[in-house]
């Protein structure tokens, strides 16, 4: 098929065999259908194969001898498919001589019209020519999807092939994307490609990791500067310096087309470089993605770029990974710049030293900017307060949050910044700086999340300023001035958490993708990252379960539940979900890990505390304790209740101890980092409404846990393992059931102290507490266990006969003594026994009426005298009490315990129950006569009757019963009975409510005034009155000698009192539901029966029953 005729050679004049001409265009035989175009690709493609070994690329001539090359031809040959006549005139020195003579002087009509004298690899293959260079395998496709399209990637074409290469790209006007990257063009390379390049066109052009070096800007910038259609700069790994960037830098600056400019790895820097990046920043708007990674940039470099950030409004990818920026204060300019860049969506500050106070900053601008969507804080040294500051801020705007703390070093503590667990102090503030607005919206922050007011003293600029405080919308719109001085005090009472604490599922979703991404790589970065995350975010139960689920190791879970356990708003579900799920082992492990935290129960704290402030979980312990103090103080001051503290400060930390000096505990006192704290606590919440005690099955447990324990000898453990099972299966218990717990308990000691305490906050029935408890103790633990929980919380003035040992310098003491003196002064007969001040008998004087001394050591014992006591004095006198303060009308139905083994709930009156409630007192029932299920079984009637009855209370007498009627669409009534004394059965009036309305409707309070005092009023009718024949009252003649106030009462008391309620429920009082609304009650019915009272006690009789 090939000619043996030579045909003579151009250069040389010799003859050329004729297969050397006719091979690049031989079709192969499974192309002979296609036409001559179709194959052109392949035509010239064959015809720039590499012909020359790498080390031609840099020689000047040719090396002839190699066999290696000739082997190569031979290649090309057989790939396609052609066979020589003669195999003599494909070997030896004048073959290779004449071969390459052919490739590179032959004549365009000898190849055929596929190859164009003016083509790209023809003056690519001229160039290498004229420089005694082989030509480089550099192959364009012209027909494939990539043609636009030049992508010569690690060939290493090194200067002199540079020069080749910029003729071949001067005539490639198709080609807008070039990739010479990795190829050692170095600076002399670029100049030789800049006059190829400048021209119109490119889009794309990438020089990356080429050593361009300090002398490449003059022909990068005039790259730049005459390719206006130019979109990409790709220029990392090059060495640039600060000079050569800078030239960069002046070239992109006026370009209206440049949005992508990638500059990492080019030793920029200097202050010089940093200006003209900020005037970059400043001025072209243009550019949307800027990477300065892997320069040094820092301190005075850095900070033009972090100003420029706010007046640049067009930049939206800022890569500043390895850097410096976290280096004095530039990263804070640098967080303020971008409260106002609403156009920057991803900034990457990995690897910047960005420390804790930088990441305040960054926590407030993530609240102030709502475009940045990805913040990258890999490899930082933020420290716990750092993440904290962060966790604050996804709490706000967790669902536009992408923060990546991997490798950041969360566990250092620089101790300088602001701590929101301690606020308290004096703050003088620039506003205009950024760390200092930063702490000032932080304290905004903490007066928003706190009730009541805590900013005080605040001046701005030395002028009084008053800070929009609490939920309403003003305080949330308020901004603080752009600049100005400001100084305040602050002031925290630290509360327990509510919903604003909580994180919602747009922060949760983020700290779940926080614990399960990369940034995460081991357990051990979760449990710290988790750490950091638990310290100002709170979770339900069920994203506790969540976040449990991201770790393996049940060491490492275990770990994870004992932080999560800190921050889970409900204890009791938390046990459910969490730790009955556990392993025994598991199990074992929390506890151990929890210590005392495992055996807190909030809904009973009271219990005397000696912790070591330096343990972590004793810390906790007391954070607890003070937040609940503070919530208990906050009610008790809101609703006006009387002060029963030691101190008279409302707080109810008793006999506290630091390092065995005492000091007095407030609310806003921060705990100390260190020491030996010991105080006792006692708790004001009581248990909830109709709470039933221990049924006789779950009281015989108990009991038999003290008798082993006993016998073992460690009694102290079992209390706290009864303590926890009473708070998590909700037990509580009677006075009764309480004493016979003692029985079993060892005498020395403090244990039976010990057992109370721990029990005091499940008590029901605390009225029989002072006379069964209290007085059946041995003086001594009587006196430790006063000295615990005070007398104002276990003083009963309705019951108050018993012995006494008063410090007239104690407060509590101090109002029990008062409240004696009262008690003998009013009621008859003589009352105060055996009395003696400071070991001395004395009979009470009169000056002690007015004000009893501040000093000195009372004992008495009290004696009711069978003539009868005082109810109105009692019961107010159990106002400035816990059990009067504590004392509810209606309990609520909703809260009680069934008979099963499961807790069960009842629901409240009604229309499936009917029946009567039976109210003593203080308004709580001391029987239920309904005709629904009861709660206790008719088989432990018997059994729980010897357990859960206590004795009567001493001179009271009477009660209400009200009846609960079925609920109907229609009006109905709501009759008041008063039972006992000389008022059989009165009907006081019916109380008329509207349309689907019922007695709780009224409201707790209103209830609570009305039956405690119709309560009062009855109980105070004598008892003997007597009945004539026929059913009417003996009228009963009294000297002016022996009158008594009382004795009025009989005739006028009810009476009167029938016709007040019937004034006040008349006058559309709870008409319509509306009782709190429209009316304004008297502050307290029964000081304005006492006021009658006192009326009468003057004499100041009247026959007028209307007096």
């Amino acid at each position: 098929a090939f000619s043996d005729t030579l045909d003579p050679d151009p250069i040389s004049g010799s003859t050329v065999s004729v297969p050397f001409a006719k091979t690049v265009q031989l079709v192969p035989e499974n192309r002979k259908g296609d036409g001559v175009d179709d194959y052109e690709g392949e035509l010239e493609s064959l015809c720039v194969q590499d012909i020359g070994s790498e080390e031609d690329s840099d020689s000047d001539t040719l090396d002839f001898s190699d066999e290696d090359d000739v082997s190569r031809t031979l290649h090309i040959f057989k790939t396609a498919h052609t066979k020589p006549a003669s195999m003599d005139k494909m070997f030896g020195q004048r073959a290779r001589r004449s071969f390459f003579a052919l490739h590179k002087r032959l004549p365009s009509e000898k190849l055929g019209r596929g190859f164009r004298v003016s083509s790209a690899r023809r003056q690519y293959l001229r160039a290498c020519d004229d420089l005694a260079l082989s030509p480089r395998p550099l192959i364009i496709s012209p027909r494939s999807e990539h043609s636009q399209v030049f992508k010569v990637v690690n060939q290493g074409v090194g200067e002199k092939h540079s020069a080749a290469l910029a003729a071949s790209l001067a005539s490639t006007l198709y080609i807008t994307s070039i990739d010479l990257s990795k190829n050692r063009i170095k600076a002399a390379g670029v100049r030789a490609l800049a006059s190829a390049l400048s021209r119109p066109g490119i889009i794309s052009l990438d020089l990356s990791e080429n050593e361009l070096g300090r002398e490449a800007g003059d022909p990068l910038g005039v790259i730049i500067r005459a390719n206006t259609s130019l979109t990409s700069i790709f220029l990392n790994g090059n060495g640039l310096g600060d000079h050569s960037g800078r030239d960069v830098i002046e070239a992109v600056l006026p370009s209206r087309s440049i949005k992508r400019l990638f500059l990492s790895h080019n030793r920029l820097g200097g202050t010089p470089m940093g200006e003209s990046v900020g005037r970059l920043l400043r001025e072209n708007h243009t550019l949307r993605d800027l990477d300065l990674s892997w320069n040094e940039f820092r301190n005075r470099g850095a900070l033009p770029i972090a100003v420029a950030i706010e007046d640049n409004f067009g930049l939206e990818d800022l890569n500043l990974r390895w850097n410096g920026f976290g280096e004095g204060d530039v990263a804070v300019y640098l967080a303020k710049g971008l409260c106002t860049n609403m156009t920057l969506k991803k900034l990457d500050i990995s690897y910047n030293r960005i420390n804790d106070r930088c990441c305040l900053v960054f926590s407030d601008m993530l609240k102030e900017n709502n475009t940045l969507f990805s913040l990258q804080l890999c490899g930082n040294p933020i420290g716990e307060g750092g993440g904290r500051a962060l966790m604050r801020a996804l709490r706000k705007t967790g669902d536009v949050r992408d923060i990546n703390l991997s490798n950041c070093n969360v566990t250092i503590k620089e101790g300088k910044l602001f701590d929101p667990d301690d606020p308290n102090g004096h703050y003088i503030l620039d506003l205009s700086a950024p760390y200092d607005r930063a702490v000032a919206h932080e304290l905004m922050e903490l007066a928003y999340l706190e009730e009541g007011e805590n900013w005080f003293d605040e001046t701005l600029n030395g002028e009084p300023f008053d800070l929009p405080e609490g939920d309403g919308p003003e305080a949330e719109r308020y901004r603080l001035p752009n600049e100005g001085i400001l100084e305040l005090d602050y002031r925290s009472t630290p509360r327990n958490p509510n919903e604003k604490h909580i994180a919602d599922w747009k922060a949760f979703k983020q700290v779940k993708m926080m614990l399960a991404g990369p940034e995460a790589d081991s357990e051990t970065a979760k449990l710290h990252l988790l750490k950091a995350v638990t310290k100002d975010l709170f979770f339900y139960v069920d994203q506790v379960v969540e976040l449990l689920s991201l770790f393996h190791s049940p060491s490492n879970r275990v770990e994870a539940a004992i932080l999560l356990y800190k921050r889970t708003m409900d204890r009791d579900a938390f046990f459910e979900s969490v730790y009955n799920k556990m392993t025994e082992a598991e199990q074992r492990m929390l506890e151990l890990g929890l210590g005392l935290l495992f055996f807190f129960d909030p809904l009973n704290a009271t219990g005397h505390y000696r912790l070591r402030l330096d343990d972590e979980t004793a810390r906790d312990i007391v954070s607890k304790v003070q937040r609940l103090g503070n919530d208990e103080v906050f009610e008790r001051r809101t609703k006006s209740l009387f002060d029963i503290s030691q101190k008279g400060n409302h707080e109810m930390w008793r006999n506290e101890e630091l390092n065995a000096e005492s000091f007095t505990y407030k609310g806003t006192m921060r705990i100390p980092d260190s020491g030996l704290l010991e105080f006792d606590y006692v708790s004001t919440l009581r248990p909830p409404n109709l709470a039933v005690p221990l049924k006789p099955s779950e009281f015989r447990s108990i009991r038999g846990l003290l008798v082993q324990a006993n016998e073992q000898k460690n009694v102290p453990q079992a209390i706290l393992n009864i303590r926890q099972r009473m708070a998590l299966e909700h037990l509580y218990l009677t006075v009764s059931q309480l004493c016979s717990l003692l029985e079993v308990v060892p005498g020395e000691g403090l244990t039976r102290i010990e057992l109370i305490t721990g029990v005091f906050g499940r008590i029901i029935d605390l009225e029989y507490f002072f006379r069964h408890v209290v007085l059946s103790l041995n003086p001594d633990h009587r006196q430790v266990l006063v000295d615990r929980l005070g007398w104002l919380a276990v003083w009963n003035p309705l019951d108050p006969d018993g012995y006494y040992e008063l410090d007239l310098g104690k407060r509590d003491d101090r109002v029990v003594a008062e409240g004696l003196i009262a008690l003998a002064v009013a009621e008859p007969g003589e009352n105060w026994i055996d009395e003696t001040f400071n070991g001395f008998g004395f009979e009470l004087p009169a000056s002690w009426v007015r004000e009893i001394p501040q000093k000195g050591k009372l004992t008495v014992t009290y004696h009711t005298d069978p003539r009868g006591a005082v109810p109105s004095l009692r019961y107010k006198l159990l106002k400035r009490t816990l059990l009067g303060s504590s004392c509810a009308t209606l309990r609520d139905l909703s809260q009680t315990r069934g008979d099963g083994d499961e807790n069960v709930t009842h629901p409240r009156p009604s229309s499936d129950r009917r029946g009567s409630v039976l109210l003593d007192f203080r308004g709580d029932v001391l029987s239920e006569k309904c005709s629904g299920a009861s709660r206790h079984s008719s088989a432990e009637e018997e059994e729980r009757e010897k357990y859960s009855t206590s004795p009567p209370l001493v001179g009271i007498q009477g009660g209400i019963e009200i009846m609960c009627e079925e609920r109907t669409p229609s009006v109905e009534s709501v009759p008041i009975q008063i039972e006992g004394g000389a008022a059989d059965t009165e009907k006081v009036n019916e109380v008329v409510a509207s349309p689907n309305s019922a007695a709780e409707d009224i409201g707790p309070l209103y209830l609570q005034e009305v039956l405690s005092t119709i309560s009062e009023r009855s109980s105070i009718v004598s008892t003997d009155s007597a009945v004539k024949e026929d059913g009417s009252e003996k009228s009963e003649t009294v000297d002016d000698e022996t009158f008594s106030p009382y004795q009025e009462y009989r005739d006028h008391a009810i009476p009167w009192f029938a016709k007040f309620m019937t004034g006040m429920l008349g006058e559309g009082a709870i008409k319509g539901g509306k009782a709190k609304q429209d009316c304004v009650w008297p502050d307290s019915y029964a000081q304005t029966l006492v006021d009658f009272e006192l009326s009468l006690s003057r004499d100041e009789k009247s026959d007028d029953p209307d007096a």
